[in-house]
C-alpha cells in the first residue's frame, strides 16, 4: 500500500512538473490578443474592432493547428517513450510541413491582399482600413507562431516543457514592444 501512494506522489509530482509550464504558456498564448486589443483601445472603436477580428480569426487557424499538433503528440509522445529519436524527428518534420502548408498561403494573402481578405471579414469600410493594416503587419508571424507551436509540442513530448512556456513568455514580450513601437511610433518608426 505504501508503495502505491509513493509512486502515486511521484505520478503527481511529474503532472504538476511539466504542467504548470503548460499552463503558463496557455496563459501567454491567450494573452497575445488581450495585449494588442488593449494596446490600440485609445485609437478608437474601429482600431479594437479591427485587431478583435483579426484575433478571431488567427484563433480559428491557431486550433486547426493545434489539434494537428496534438494529435501529432500522441505519436511524438509514444516515439519519445521508445526513445526512437529519428522516427520522432522525421513525424516532427511531416508536422512542421504540414503546419506551413497551411499557414504560408494565410500568410500570402495576407501579405498581398489585406484589403480584399479585410473586405471579405467586415463590411464596414471604418474598420476594414485598419483590419487590413493589422493583418498585413501581424502576416509573417502566422507560420513563425505555427513552426513555435509545432516545435513546442514536441519539446512537451521530450519531457520539456520550461523551454515552451519561456518562448512563449519571451514572444508576448517582444509582441509587446514591437506593438508599442509600430502603433505609438516609438523609437521613430511611423505610427
Amino acid at each position: 500500500m505504501k508503495d502505491d501512494q509513493t509512486s502515486l506522489r511521484e505520478h503527481w509530482r511529474q503532472v504538476l512538473q511539466l504542467g504548470w509550464p503548460v499552463s503558463l504558456q496557455a496563459v501567454a498564448a491567450a494573452s497575445f490578443a488581450l495585449v494588442d486589443v488593449a494596446m490600440v483601445q485609445t485609437l478608437g472603436a474601429e482600431a479594437v474592432a479591427a485587431v478583435g477580428l483579426a484575433g478571431r480569426a488567427l484563433f480559428v487557424l491557431t486550433m486547426l493547428l493545434a489539434g494537428l499538433a496534438n494529435g501529432a503528440a500522441v505519436l511524438l509522445s509514444q516515439h519519445a517513450g521508445r526513445g526512437e529519436v529519428l522516427p520522432g524527428a522525421r513525424l516532427l518534420r511531416w508536422v512542421a510541413l504540414a503546419t506551413l502548408a497551411i499557414t504560408l498561403p494565410a500568410c500570402a494573402v495576407a501579405l498581398v491582399a489585406p484589403q480584399p481578405l479585410a473586405g471579405a471579414l467586415v463590411d464596414d469600410p471604418a474598420v476594414a482600413r485598419p483590419l487590413a493594416a493589422f493583418v498585413q503587419a501581424v502576416a509573417l508571424s502566422i507560420p513563425l507562431s505555427a513552426l513555435t507551436m509545432a516545435l513546442a509540442t514536441a519539446s512537451r513530448c521530450w519531457g520539456d516543457s520550461r523551454s515552451p512556456m519561456a518562448a512563449a513568455l519571451i514572444g508576448l514580450a517582444v509582441n509587446a514592444g514591437l506593438n508599442a513601437v509600430l502603433i505609438f511610433g516609438l523609437l521613430g518608426a511611423p505610427a
